[in-house]
């Protein structure tokens, strides 16, 4: 039987609304575009209740996961601008490398293992997060931080082209990046929406653009649309009070809940077949 995602159960309708919560509510707090949260869900939603097969259902899971990091990083800004924490500017050259790169990855993912990448930024966070704990949180202002320009684009491009083939925002590689270049925890953390809004607005054209084989009510190209609300919405909803939240943080608090973040992330990717 053919699956329909454009006609959801109430009771899918509701675990996923939960789903997209939690992944608002990390958003919020730490600026990150809930991929990691948003591609295992679908990709168990699509499987298990759905019956796609696995190596559809991941391409769906991504491309959907893109699609929700769109809504849910537009309210995040809006957020952001009301409450006077936009640091769009800092990255500002970093965007058009982020759309190149997100292009170079939708053109190269059919020869790369997938599992090698996450393998790769699984180790990434475990050294991200080991500098982190050595780090000791400071009290520095971060407003008149600046980016080296070739190493800013260079950067853009690792980051636009590995955020497309694991479905995620980019966050968790922008946020290591501008903490070493001296920001604090909680600048990175408000410079990354606009990272994230780079890599998804020009992520899920590419997949709006790349049907699949397993053809479905409710997709568009490889994107459920019906999902993207679901998930997006209530990630939108509660990013916004989550915002207020994280702003309330010391900055110690605030990095110390960041490494658990992390820790949690990278045993997943890592010790999770």
């Amino acid at each position: 039987m053919e699956p329909n995602l454009a006609n959801l159960p109430w009771s899918d309708i509701a675990q996923l609304g939960a789903v997209g919560a939690l992944a608002g509510l990390l958003m919020g707090l730490f600026g990150i575009a809930g991929g990691t949260v948003l591609v295992p869900a679908l990709l168990a939603v699509l499987t298990v209740l759905y019956g796609i097969a696995p190596d559809q259902a991941i391409r769906i899971a991504v491309a959907t996961s893109l699609g929700c990091i769109v809504v849910s990083t537009v309210a995040k800004l809006m957020a952001q601008k009301r409450l006077g924490t936009l640091r769009a500017g800092v990255v500002a050259q970093m965007l058009a490398p982020i759309a190149a790169g997100v292009t170079l990855a939708a053109l190269a993912s059919p020869h790369i293992p997938a599992q090698l990448l996450q393998r790769a930024f699984g180790v990434y966070l475990v050294l991200y997060l080991l500098y982190s704990v050595l780090r000791r949180a400071d009290a520095r202002v971060d407003a008149h931080v600046t980016l080296p320009a070739r190493e800013a684009r260079a950067v853009g491009l690792g980051i636009g082209f590995a955020s497309w083939l694991l479905g995620i925002g980019g966050a968790f590689l922008s946020t290591p990046y501008l903490i070493r270049r001296g920001m604090t925890c909680k600048g990175a953390n408000a410079a990354a929406p606009a990272v994230q809004l780079a890599v998804s607005i020009v992520g899920t054209l590419a997949y709006l653009c790349v049907p699949i084989h397993a053809a479905a009510p409710g997709l568009v190209g490889s994107v459920a649309m019906p999902l993207v609300l679901v998930l997006g919405v209530p990630a939108a909803a509660v990013s916004l009070l989550a915002e207020r939240w994280g702003n309330a943080l010391s900055v110690g608090t605030h990095k110390r809940a960041f490494e658990v973040l992390l820790l949690v992330v990278a045993l997943k990717i890592l010790l999770v077949p």
